[in-house]
């Protein structure tokens, strides 16, 4: 059952994530509606980067002139940071750990998740799928790096390969916004 809760998460956010490419801000914000409030069995922490992906629909929304209902209107709060990267895998019961080194040779990880620059890490995720996310609401001039690292599977077999993806937004939440994975 478990399972199938999860498979539940992470589908209603991809499949936000095809929405939102499609311009159909409606239809993503009904199945972010459907993430935020729920209680996820092992992904609790979830719901929150889905909060900060609805506000973000919401906002994309109000620009094309579509009004986006929220869970809750006191939730209702755009996130607009320089910097927005979050990584998920394909793999359950795995533990991947995202790491970003600043341009002050600081690194933002799970065991450092706010930095003097003002980066800030999502809880760990040690179970499987993700997401991480890490945020930067001003950023510093220099090189950023992403590292991930393969921590620990406790899978009853090797399914095989774990395949990640990394979706890097800049100016995130604006007019501006730039994607990329």
């Amino acid at each position: 059952m478990r399972i199938n809760h999860l498979r539940t998460w992470t589908s209603h956010r991809n499949l936000t994530l095809v929405l939102n490419q499609l311009e159909d801000f409606e239809g993503a914000s009904e199945f972010f509606n459907r993430v935020v409030p729920r209680k996820w069995d092992r992904f609790e922490k979830s719901g929150v980067i889905a909060l900060i992906d609805l506000n973000h629909e919401s906002s994309l929304g109000t620009r094309t002139g579509v009004t986006i209902p929220t869970v809750d209107p006191r939730l209702n709060k755009l996130l607009d940071v320089d910097v927005r990267i979050i990584l998920t895998w394909d793999a359950d019961m795995t533990d991947m750990d995202l790491w970003i080194a600043e341009p002050s040779k600081e690194q933002a990880s799970y065991n450092n998740n706010r930095t003097q620059i003002g980066g800030m890490m999502s809880r760990d995720s040690t179970q499987g799928y993700g997401p991480e996310e890490y945020l930067l609401k001003k950023s510093m001039k220099g090189k950023y790096a992403i590292d991930v690292d393969y921590l620990s599977e406790s899978a009853p077999s090797i399914l095989g390969p774990v395949t990640l993806q990394v979706e890097i937004s800049t100016n995130y939440g604006r007019a501006n916004e730039e994607k990329k994975r």
